[in-house]
């Protein structure tokens, strides 16, 4: 036998006694008997003859292969990635010295018996007890407990669901694994008419049950009952008029069967449960996973780690009960110390007290209602069980509806809150979720943490609200304690029913009067708010020993009202009796409410934004103001502090602030490079913030239409577009341009912004985005025709030299910080080495820099041969190359280039960068993104005009911009670049120039025609102004009318000469809505839509 040849076995036997009453020899697990034996010096259960193995890593099955032959045994569950598998031998077998042998080989990490795991329930003393069926939500005091009787418990020992049930019953994006027993089903369908609902529930796998037996082509169906049970306490089909109340009802359900009709599974059983419920959330990425496993057993085993760690790795939390009449807390529930993704679940009864049962030690995390156990009746828990014959019936447990007690059913209660929590915030990971379920339990039993209670029993409301308001920061979660007040002394009151039941009969007494009347209130939307405290009585006298509550929610606020009475005689006087009605309210927990809601903020101004930044001459932009906080939205105010007389602000309330950096044809003394404003943000009530920002300015910007980019929430220019327009005027130029900016996409779009911050006036006819993936390594170009090019910059083939004798070639080898400028006259020569391919005649020509000087001709390229023609360099074509006022990438290509030098003539002062030759790998993936949307500052929606080149044009005048939203690509690349592509033209506006005469707001231009301009702002509150051109002396009138066609404001009626004209409307005075304006002119009349919105 080769010794070092074994995979390890790793099984985690959980002995559970129902009741104290031990696993006997003919209890039977999927048709092998369950042996009691010892390992590892703890007594355990596990099933005869397999034995749970996990390989060391980077060994497979073959490796033990001859091992298994030796010993006859059979690999009966194949071994996972993980490195997990089960081998079975001979029935009989004593497999302890095996595994003690399989312990020492090399192959072999872990060697464990098949451990049997046990259901956590209490079986009933009393064998004739039945359920009541059907239920009515009185028998449910867990999820809200008001002394009902049955059971008359403590009002308020519960969970407070129906306090949650406000905020959330649910989310279907949250799926509660059920390790268990399974589920109602006949004929292959879901059965139980509170768990039939197949769009809630997923049918997990059977891992109990041997496949071809008439049990597993049943799938998971439950003969025992104690799956069903659990199942309906995390989310039983609620508001459906049948049947009871899930904790988390619109959550879903997964039924893995773990457990066979004994209530007995395995190690590897929990192992196959928890593995499929994690893979599943891992293959689901938008789903939440949570699991509920209502067993455990005496001893860790390195299996039953290996599923905790597995779900611990993939943000699974495991809700596991503690276990019952136990020395210790059961595993896995006792690894809480180890993995903080576990959540180890005691019980307590309907008195707030822990159930006797209740295993206990300092692994316990928090308790639940798990009922008091004695026997199955009203004072246990009631949920949902087979609808037909199963193995707890014959124990008094109702068909449909019963009762059941134990940590089994303590644990739902938990895994339904979790459910809750996720439901609210998606983002909660395991270790979250159990720190927000011990903060805002309710201690009970010593104070603090404690062995018997851990963090105290847990309060679905709070635990939620405070989940909720970390997922949502601008809420704030509060728990409050109420004030008591006195009211008065020695009133003389009667009550029709026992002040406090089982102690004060009904009848009258001498009491004094508190109150509790407290408000949250000043929050900027309606809050939500629980009185989680038991409830006190009214002020009705004579009083029917009625809890009562008040509370009033308004639209920034909420109050509770209830009273308590200090009893202190009989009336006529009895003797002594100095005890408090309904209950002593001295302590905190007995006074406590919780709010959820948006508080006030006072704002504090974090930074500003200007777009576009510089402002150009002549040009106009915005300025932003952003918060570190403040609700809700303040009011702002601008005020110009300093900066040239020509800056102006348009708007002094409002947010952003638009601003004017007025064009006066010639600098003024005072212009400066800068302006100063002044933001002050206010909430009334609350408080104001005051801040100062620097206006960048510039006396002179790129003209042309120029692009700019959305680059850490700011729009920055870029380049200019459309560069050789003025080079053929009258047509239309296609302009293809490599951005330069990184693009910041916002979500999954990406915004572009063409502007005109000068005096030119753009017929634009096409945009398109284009993007070219490429390899890491790679870079683009993009040539005038348009074809993309991708290459690799490796090292020159020839030779860069200046003015015949500078050698500047390293200098232009890369796109870095190193640059050359370059004179009118100067010639740049490239000697090339015909060997390399580059060089053979064919290829592009990529040349990086700026030219600040537009729309001229920056370099000419020649060939240079040794016999020159006439003593003149032959042209490679019209290979001219034009630059852009800020760093640029442009390319040519060369074809059928004879041998020679190519010489590069600078026509103009500019500045190069880089310089290569270059093969196009033509590998790049290439696509044209789609146009979403292009909005016109003025003329709205454009989008339509700049789909095809068809002459159908959106106009840029001076000043104006359009906005582009393009859709992100979405195939993953290694390296992306972009290049858009515009056709259209321009020229320099002499009818639109901003020249204004001052104080008039007109602009002295003769306009070429009639036009009525979009009003600005649009929407407006109160103020807008709308601007028109005549190109005509004549009678000019401007109306404005409302939706009816009423006439309410006249705003021009009187000559005017011809000219652009700007005026204010101001509609302090009229409700919001649709207003209609209207200018007549000679013959031309035109009507625009605006919307005042107050």
């Amino acid at each position: 036998m080769k010794t070092n040849s074994f995979l390890t076995v790793y099984v985690i036997i959980i002995s559970f006694f129902l009741l104290n009453v031990p696993i006997n020899a003919q209890e039977m697990f999927a048709g092998k008997r369950i042996i009691a034996g010892t390992f590892e010096g703890k007594t355990i259960s596990y099933v005869d003859g397999e034995i749970a193995i996990k390989l060391r890593e980077g060994f497979q099955k073959e490796s033990i292969s001859d091992a298994l032959l030796n010993l006859n045994a059979l690999v009966k569950q194949d071994f996972d990635e993980l490195g997990w598998g089960l081998i079975e031998l001979s029935q009989g077998t004593d497999i302890i010295p095996i595994i003690k042998m399989l312990k020492r080989s090399n192959e072999v990490q872990y060697a464990e018996p098949n451990q049997i795991l046990s259901a956590h329930q209490t079986e009933p003393n009393d064998p004739y007890f039945k359920g009541t069926s059907p239920a009515t939500y009185r028998y449910q005091w867990g999820l809200h407990n008001i002394s009902q009787s049955p059971p008359a418990g403590i009002y308020d020992s519960d969970i407070d669901a129906t306090e949650v049930w406000d905020l959330s019953t649910g989310g279907s994006d949250v799926i509660i694994a059920i390790l268990d027993t399974g589920i109602p089903m006949l004929n292959g369908s879901l059965s139980h008419p509170d768990l039939d609902d197949p769009n809630k529930i997923i049918l997990g796998p059977d891992y109990v049950d041997l496949p071809g037996t008439p049990e597993y082509q049943e799938g998971v169906r439950d003969r025992r009952g104690h799956g069903t049970h659990v199942a309906g306490i995390v989310a039983a089909e609620t508001n459906n008029s049948t049947g009871v109340a899930g904790t988390a009802w619109n959550c879903k359900l997964m039924i893995i069967q773990v457990f066979n009709s004994s209530g007995n599974g395995t190690d590897l059983t929990f192992y196959n449960g928890v593995k499929y419920a994690v893979d599943y959330k891992r293959n689901n990425p938008s789903k939440r996973v949570a699991i509920n496993f209502s067993g455990g057993g005496g001893s860790p085993t390195s299996n039953l780690q290996a599923a905790v760690e597995y779900a611990n790795t993939y943000g699974v939390a495991i809700i596991a009960s503690t276990g019952n009449n136990d020395p210790s807390i059961r595993y896995p529930a006792a690894y809480s110390t180890s993995y903080s993704n576990v959540i180890a679940v005691g019980a307590i009864d309907q008195n707030d007290v822990r159930s006797s049962y209740s295993d206990y030690g300092p692994q316990i995390n928090v308790v639940a209602p798990g009922g008091y156990g004695d026997s199955f009746d009203s004072n246990d828990i009631f949920s949902t069980t087979p609808n037909y014959s199963f193995v707890l019936e014959s124990s008094g447990v109702g068909r449909t509806y019963g009762y059941l007690a134990g940590t089994s059913m303590a644990a739902p209660f938990v895994s339904g809150t979790v459910a809750l929590m996720l439901s609210v915030n998606s983002s909660l990971t395991p270790s979250q979720i159990r720190d927000v379920l011990q903060q805002n339990a309710d201690d009970k039993g010593a104070t603090g943490f404690d062995y018997y209670y851990g963090h105290g029993r847990i309060n679905t409301v709070k635990a939620v609200s405070k989940s909720y308001s970390l997922a949502n920061p601008n809420y704030y979660y509060t728990i409050d304690t109420a004030p008591l007040n006195f009211y008065d002394s020695n009133f003389n009151m009667t009550f029709t029913s026992g002040p406090i039941p089982g102690v004060l009969a009904a009848g009258a007494y001498t009491v004094d009067r508190y109150y509790i009347d407290v408000t949250r209130g000043n929050f900027i939307s309606t809050p939500q708010a629980w009185y989680t405290a038991p409830y006190g009585y009214s002020w009705a006298s004579p009083n029917n020993a009625t809890r009562w509550l008040f509370k009033e929610t308004t639209s920034s606020s909420v109050r509770f009202k209830t009273v308590f009475y200090f009893i202190k005689t009989c009336y006529p006087p009895c003797g002594q009796i100095n005890l408090w009605a309904p209950f002593d309210p001295n302590t905190a927990l007995n006074r406590e409410f919780i709010t959820l809601g948006i508080p006030p903020i006072p704002p504090v101004i974090d930074h500003f934004v200007q777009s576009p930044n510089p402002i150009c001459k002549g040009g106009s932009g915005s300025v932003r103001a952003y918060l570190s906080q403040g609700n809700p939205t303040p009011t702002y105010t601008w005020t110009k502090i300093d900066g040239p007389a020509s800056f102006e602000i348009l708007n002094t309330t409002g947010n952003p602030c638009y601003v004017a950096y007025n064009y006066t044809g010639m600098l003024s003394p005072d212009d400066v490079t800068d302006a100063v404003i002044q933001c002050t943000a206010t909430i009334n009530g609350v408080g104001s913030d005051t801040k100062n920002y620097i206006v960048e300015l510039v006396n002179s910007c790129p003209s042309c239409p120029t692009l700019a980019f959305n680059v850490g929430g700011e729009m920055t220019n870029d380049n200019p577009m459309l560069i050789t327009s003025l080079s053929n005027p009258g047509v239309d130029v296609t302009d293809y341009y490599l951005l330069q900016n990184p693009i910041t996409p916002v979500g999954n779009k990406i915004n572009l912004r063409i502007h005109e911050p000068q005096t030119e006036h753009t017929w634009l006819d096409y945009v398109e985005l284009i993007e070219a993936k490429i390899k890491s390594d790679e870079l683009v170009a993009v040539n005038d025709e348009g074809e993309v090019i991708n290459y690799k910059n490796n090292t020159a083939p020839f030779t860069v030299l200046l003015n015949g004798t500078t050698d500047i070639t390293e200098i232009l080898s890369s796109m870095d910080t190193l640059d050359i400028d370059l004179n009118e006259g100067d010639i740049i020569t490239i000697q090339r080495n015909i060997q390399a391919p580059e060089n053979d005649g064919d290829g592009d020509l990529v040349l990086g820099g700026t030219d600040p000087i537009k729309d001229q001709e920056s370099i000419t390229l020649s060939l240079a041969n040794t016999e020159d023609i006439e003593g003149e360099n032959p042209k490679l074509g019209d290979l001219t190359f034009f630059f852009r006022p800020n760093k640029s990438i442009i390319a040519k290509k060369l074809r059928n280039l004879p041998p020679g030098n190519i010489e590069i003539t600078i026509n103009q002062e500019l500045t190069l960068n880089y310089l290569t030759i270059v093969r196009n790998l033509k590998t790049a993936r290439v696509n044209t993104l789609s146009l979403l949307s292009a909005t016109h500052q003025q003329s709205g929606d454009v989008k339509n005009l700049l789909t095809g080149i068809d002459q159908s044009y959106a106009e840029i005048l001076p000043g104006d911009m359009i906005n582009f939203e393009f859709q992100k690509g979405i195939i993953p690349a290694e390296k992306r670049e972009y290049i858009l592509k515009s056709v259209g033209r321009y020229e320099t506006d002499t009818t639109s120039a901003f020249n204004k005469l001052a104080g008039t707001g007109e602009e002295n231009l003769i306009p070429k025609e009639n036009k009525l301009y979009d009003n600005y702002p649009n929407p407006f509150n109160p103020i807008t102004q709308i601007k028109y051109s005549v190109k005509e002396n004549g009678l000019v009138t401007l109306q404005v009318y409302d939706i009816l066609g009423k006439e309410v404001a006249a705003l021009v009626n009187e000559e005017k000469q011809a000219g652009t004209y700007t005026v204010t409307f101001d509609a302090g005075s009229m409700a919001s809505g649709i207003y209609f304006y209207t200018i007549t002119a000679n013959n031309f009349q035109k009507t625009k839509k605006m919307l005042l919105i107050k």
